[in-house]
């Protein structure tokens, strides 16, 4: 006589796990969205990426109160945009109180480019498409308190991260922003207030942080210790 045995993991051991070690690392094939959806509804604040490249299709949108943590040079995440899938960007959008840190942010047009600091974007075949400004960008802040920590993004014909909302927090990114278009590497939109961005490191000349000019303190934001050149509107 046989026996076959089906065994449930512990909740309770699982729990432990996961205070020592921290959450589980996703595999280079994770549904990123679906992921970070999880995470959300169970109360995880962190979700941590390994030492992949993960291809997305649509924007990634990290939903309020979690965190994206990668392997600092090693995890990658792409849109490569093509005629058939037409996807302008972002990459990454935080909502409220979201953060991404460590990772290697990437969005491939090619061959197409944005107008400097519109949503004018021109294809490889030369046809030109009107879109939102917020969608010329790697990384779109659209939440309070949110985010972005020791990232990397390349080189490419849009701007690197915008802000469309107030006490947002970049620290510590290295951004080789488009230089032929003069996109801005950061881009605060105006009406925003209570930014921090500090030591990020804006290639190549001129690595523009634009912010509005504005005389009141408690309107305005914090850009110090930037290796950029600082444009107030």
């Amino acid at each position: 006589m046989s026996y076959s045995y089906l065994f449930y993991p512990r909740p309770d051991r699982q729990e432990a796990d996961e205070a020592r070690y921290g959450p589980p690392e996703q595999g280079p094939n994770a549904a990123l969205q679906a992921v970070v959806n999880t995470a959300l509804i169970s109360n995880q604040t962190d979700v941590r990426l390994g030492p992949y490249e993960y291809l997305l299709k649509s924007t990634l949108n990290i939903p309020a109160g979690v965190s994206v943590t990668g392997v600092p040079g090693q995890t990658k995440i792409r849109i490569a945009w093509t005629e058939s899938d037409p996807l302008y960007g972002p990459v990454v959008t935080l909502s409220t109180k979201s953060a991404i840190r460590g990772c290697h942010l990437d969005l491939t047009l090619g061959g197409g480019k944005f107008a400097q600091d519109s949503g004018t974007f021109t294809a490889p075949d030369s046809s030109v498409t009107a879109l939102e400004g917020t969608q010329n960008c790697v990384v779109r802040i659209s939440g309070e308190q949110a985010r972005i920590e020791n990232c990397d993004i390349e080189s490419g014909v849009r701007r690197g991260i915008i802000s469309t909302a107030s006490r947002a927090m970049v620290t510590g990114n290295t951004i080789f922003n488009d230089v032929t278009n003069s996109n801005a590497a950061i881009y605060i939109y105006d009406g925003y207030y209570g930014c921090v961005i500090a030591h990020n490191a804006c290639y190549t000349y001129p690595g523009i942080i634009s912010v509005q000019n504005v005389v009141a303190p408690a309107s305005s934001n914090v850009v110090s210790a930037n290796f950029a050149t600082l444009v107030e509107r």
